[in-house]
This record gives C-alpha cells, structure tokens and sequence, in this order.
C-alpha cells in the first residue's frame, strides 16, 4: 500500500511542479489580458462576421450584407467577408432580379 502511494506522489509532485510554473509565469505577463495585446491578433474575435454567417445561414441575405459589411469597415483586410459580401450579391440579388 505504501509503495502505490510512493508511485502516485512520485508522478504528482513534477506534475504540480510544472503546473505552478506555467501559471507563475501567466501571472507575471498581465499584459495578454489587455486588449491592445489583442488588437492585431488574428485570434480577434470579429462579432459582426459571425453574425453576418448566422444570418446567412437563417436566409436573411440582406441583413447578413450589413453585418459583413461593418466587418469589412472595422477590418478592410478581411478578405472574407468581401467574398462573402460577393456571394451574397452574385446569389441573392441575381435571383431577386429573376423573380
């Protein structure tokens, strides 16, 4: 019985050693949690693209080109949403003009 607890406290200390470094060193570089830290980051979250794909994918084609296109006036590199901005008028506004 002692040796299976020698074994477990063996694996758990470097483990709980690790562990209290890597958050040691998160805590002592605060800055990740600015948002200037952010700003630049491809990991941004870009709100008005996501809600430009869900109300593509519900069939609101005509709000979803506004959301795209606050996407694209927050962030004029976005090449997706211009591609989707050209989706949208290649489908949408070509069938409209059909019916």
């Amino acid at each position: 019985m002692t040796s299976r607890f020698g074994r477990i406290f063996k694996k758990a200390v470097p483990l709980c050693f690790v562990a209290s470094m890597l958050s040691g060193c998160a805590a002592l570089n605060s800055e990740i949690f600015q948002e200037s830290f952010w700003a630049s980051s491809p990991f941004k979250v870009n709100d008005q693209a996501e809600l430009g794909l869900a109300e593509m994918a519900k069939g609101n084609y005509v709000t979803a080109e506004g959301h795209f296109q606050k996407a694209l006036k927050a962030n004029s590199r976005d090449i997706t949403c211009a591609a989707r901005i050209g989706h949208i008028i290649s489908e949408y506004r070509s069938a409209r003009t059909l019916a």
